[in-house]
């Protein structure tokens, strides 16, 4: 009986430590964007232009024709060459114990005539604190498409309040989407 105890008593403890500071496939963060988004989500740069949700791209016919998942997607849309700019601030994730997170997200800025839309990505460590550049989307996307976008958060972003940050530049373009945003733990380097 004391044997089988023994037995029983490591296997929990065994179980247990499995679970503590390692969940690969946690997800910290997930918006679909499929309701409207919070005036409070919208950091103006250099105008008051917000982030807004739609069916797709600006204009008729899309662009993208849909959304990448559900009825709706995040899209920054303005038409002018000025190129204001907001940034879309996410809810805080808490990162504090994850190994190896990842941003990932669909994106989609179609060209329109010439011009095209950019797509920059931030983070910070809390409400009050300043922007720190991940990536950057400088380029048009394919017709119609959605591509799937992947940034390993660097270690500086594992605090309990880690802010994402999508900031829009409009240059006349269909609009900067973006849709299906997760932070998910991977555990391991990308």
């Amino acid at each position: 009986m004391k044997v089988f105890q023994i037995i029983l008593s490591s296997i929990i403890i065994f179980l247990i430590s499995l679970n503590i500071g390692y969940s690969q496939g946690k997800i910290y963060l997930n918006e679909n964007f499929e309701e409207a988004i919070p005036d409070d989500w919208n950091e103006y740069v250099n105008e008051s232009y917000k982030w807004d949700t739609l069916d797709g791209g600006g204009m008729s016919g899309g662009h993208p024709t849909s959304a990448k998942q559900g009825e709706l997607n995040a899209i920054f849309r303005v038409a002018s060459n000025e190129q204001p700019a907001t940034i879309m601030v996410l809810p805080a994730a808490d990162l504090e114990y994850a190994i190896k997170p990842d941003l990932n997200f669909f994106h989609s800025q179609e060209e329109q005539d010439t011009d095209h839309d950019i797509l920059e990505v931030y983070y910070k460590l809390g409400k009050d604190s300043a922007w720190r550049f991940l990536d950057d989307y400088t380029n048009k996307t394919p017709y119609d498409t959605w591509v799937e976008r992947n940034i390993q958060l660097p270690d500086s972003a594992l605090t309990d309040s880690c802010i994402i940050g999508f900031k829009g530049i409009s240059n006349s373009g269909f609009g900067v989407c973006v849709d299906s945003v997760t932070i998910i733990e991977r555990g391991e380097e990308t």
